[in-house]
């Protein structure tokens, strides 16, 4: 049984932590919280959008679309788009599908000098 336990941890939990903290950054509030819910599937969901189903969604459209509401999110903070990307790769519901921490740090958001970002998100 406590083989079966260690086993479920993989660094693709830590990967998702490493993504809210990201966006928590960029945003300068916690970005699965809801006042109006305590239920954490059901904010996440609202982010996200609703999770794939058991009977294998395509991962691209996954993927895609939210991308797409990660810029809306950052919309009002001139993020750069590698970054949106970033956090879109990590973000999301399918763990084998989120980037791994060596992928994540090869990211084309890493190829460029670091922006400084003052306090209001501006560049």
């Amino acid at each position: 049984e406590e083989e079966e336990e260690e086993d479920a941890y993989n660094p693709s939990i830590d990967m998702w932590s490493v993504g809210c903290v990201v966006a928590e950054m960029i945003l300068g509030y916690r970005v699965f919280e809801s006042w109006e819910c305590d239920d954490p599937v059901r904010n996440i969901a609202a982010v996200l959008g609703p999770a794939p189903s058991c009977q294998g969604d395509d991962n691209t459209n996954q993927r895609t679309s939210a991308s797409g509401r990660w810029t809306t999110i950052f919309r009002d903070r001139n993020i750069p788009a590698e970054l949106v990307d970033l956090v879109s790769r990590i973000l999301v519901y399918s763990s084998p599908q989120r980037l791994t921490p060596l992928q994540a740090c090869s990211h084309t958001y890493f190829n460029e000098p670091m922006p400084n970002f003052n306090a209001d998100g501006q560049g």
